[in-house]
């Protein structure tokens, strides 16, 4: 339902990082990350409603001009020592995340004057059919800062086992300049342990726990007030073998997936977000690769999400003049947005061995993705899709160089599908056929 009259999409991103790393001996090594990410957008459209079952839609216009600036520094000082029969692989870093953002005015909701019909689309042809000026929503403009101290140890114990137990620690400050007030300060202590034991060389049984602070939602709710951060908590259990002499490798593990303040849109304001208390995954995943005859390579992986619900949630009930009345349990029961039931990929690449090619390189596989909910109330779901993939690469030398050239081609048959729908409700083709090249140059 894309209208030509009023789509506009353009913007600029710019990236630019320096990593470096310096051995002090054969036991410590510190490494520095620095980069930043400037980028500007303005886009313009219609934003469609929920439709009826005769076709019939609500839609309204929109612009919005979005400048982000990302600036992010680590630096991890990583050591081997030994205490006793204990062996220590230690970690010790900081790091540093700046946001800066802000809009301009977002023009809103200004109903067209013919009706429209998804099943006869009549699209305007100019913007003097809009009814009125529009509302307008005010400015943002944001600041963030995000200061993260982690600790980790890696022990090598007897009898082949293996246990990692760490922390980190985050602060994050923030200050809306629109209503020049600083926003309150969040910090959170995030552990994590894991425990492996390896019975025999080709075989690893683990489990671990993690805990996550720091997923940035960038959204505003209907008050203008930004988002709390998102929060997650993870078990995981698995085991790991290697065949073949380590030729075939296959990864099977169950995990259980609880995170806290997921971005969604507000069903009062398209235009803002609001934050679902909790959501919660468990499922499966198997992962496989090896060479299955000489030359010949092969990654398949499937994922099987049986669960995947909102588990707290709240929402606002109105009455039939649209006053708000009361509250509700919101989301709370819903299948969880973009988790698909069942994902999975295939892949195999072949290298020739003979003189006369070697260095070509061939592949091609497929992935695909179950149908997925679109938003939080399950009002709609993206279809599932398979596409398939090509590669060819050609290795040679150009003394003292060597150069390797590939090509890509994604979705090769041009398959028209959903990609993803994002807090704003809006819905995201996945890209047509593809072609990639690309030229690689080691010296």
């Amino acid at each position: 339902m894309n209208d030509s009259t009023f789509n506009r999409l353009s913007g600029d991103r710019y990236f630019i990082g320096v990593n470096w790393s310096h051995q002090f001996n054969s036991a410590w090594t510190i490494n520095h990350r620095l980069s930043a990410e400037l980028g500007n957008r303005f886009f313009q459209g219609m934003n469609y409603g929920i439709p009826t079952r005769d076709g019939s839609v609500d839609r309204s216009f929109f612009s919005d001009g979005v400048r982000t600036n990302r600036y992010q520094s680590s630096v991890n000082l990583i050591g081997n020592i030994s205490t006793g029969i204990l062996q220590h692989t230690l970690l010790f870093g900081y790091d540093y995340f700046f946001i800066d953002d802000k809009n301009r005015d977002l023009t809103g909701y200004s109903t067209l004057l013919q009706p429209f019909n998804i099943f006869h689309p009549v699209y305007a042809n100019s913007s003097n059919e809009l009814i009125g000026a529009g509302e307008l929503f005010p400015s943002f403009k944001f600041n963030q800062n995000w200061h993260g101290a982690y600790f980790q140890d890696q022990i090598k114990l007897p009898y082949n086992f293996h246990l990692l137990a760490g922390f980190r620690y985050d602060v994050v400050t923030g200050r809306d300049k629109v209503a020049n007030s600083a926003v309150p300060t969040d910090d959170r202590f995030s552990p994590r342990g894991g425990l492996l034991w390896q019975p025999m060389p080709w075989l690893s049984l683990y489990g671990n726990y993690t805990e996550n602070f720091g997923a940035t939602n960038t959204g505003f709710n209907i008050d203008g007030q930004k988002l709390p951060s998102q929060s997650a908590q993870q078990w995981e259990l698995g085991a790991k073998t290697e065949l073949f002499d380590g030729r075939l490798r296959a990864t099977f593990s169950y995990f259980d997936l609880t995170k806290q303040n997921l971005s969604t849109p507000d069903p009062l304001n398209p235009f803002r977000s609001k934050a679902i208390g909790e959501a919660q995954t468990r499922g499966y995943e198997f992962d496989v690769a090896g060479e299955i005859f000489p030359g010949w390579n092969m990654i398949a992986t499937y994922s099987y999400l049986p669960y995947a619900k909102i588990t707290k949630d709240h929402g606002t009930i109105f009455d039939d003049q649209g006053n708000a009345i009361g509250t509700n349990d919101g989301t709370r029961g819903n299948r969880l947005f973009l988790a698909a039931k069942h994902t999975g990929s295939l892949w195999n690449i072949y290298e020739f061995r003979n003189e006369s090619l070697r260095g070509l390189k061939i592949g091609g596989g497929i992935q695909g993705l179950d149908k997925r909910q679109g938003d939080a109330a399950n009002n709609y779901h993206l279809p599932f899709y398979v596409i398939g993939n090509l590669m060819a690469s050609y290795q040679f030398n150009v003394k003292p160089y060597r150069v390797t050239a590939q090509l890509n081609v994604n979705n090769v048959s041009d398959e028209t599908y959903f990609a993803a729908s994002d807090t704003t409700n809006f819905i995201y083709y996945g890209a047509p056929r593809t072609f990639l090249g690309s030229l690689r140059i080691d010296y």
